[in-house]
């Protein structure tokens, strides 16, 4: 087994990766459940039933500007919640705001498309 020696003044005499693994993912998860905009249930049955077709009518009748609106208030919801889950990881406010603004940049085009998909 690894063990990396910390100094006593820390308050860690050693840590192991196992822990550390498991600590940052119980991290992450807990970032993730406290920031996510749809509960695992809800994913889950917005794949069993079927597509809404008055919400598909709805925005399909909906002037253009409108619909811009109202897609711009949802990324801007989508992009809010991205940003306070990156907060929430170990580590990500201890980079500088550019190396926060590239991995926030990189990785939030995938999380709204995920997002549009529900």
């Amino acid at each position: 087994m690894v063990q990396k020696f910390a100094s006593s003044s820390s308050g860690c005499l050693y840590t192991y990766p196992a822990q550390i693994s498991e600590l940052l993912s119980k991290t992450i998860a807990d970032a993730h459940a406290r920031t996510c905009l749809a509960s695992t249930e809800q994913i889950q049955e917005s794949f069993r039933k079927p597509h809404d077709l008055t919400r598909l009518i709805y925005y399909k009748n909906m002037a253009h500007e409108q619909l811009w609106l109202e897609c711009a208030q949802k990324l801007t919801t989508v992009i809010q919640q991205i940003i306070e889950f990156a907060k929430m990881v170990p580590g990500f406010m201890r980079l500088s705001q550019d190396d926060q603004i590239v991995l926030l940049k990189a990785g939030e085009k995938r999380q709204l498309f995920i997002y549009y998909i529900y």
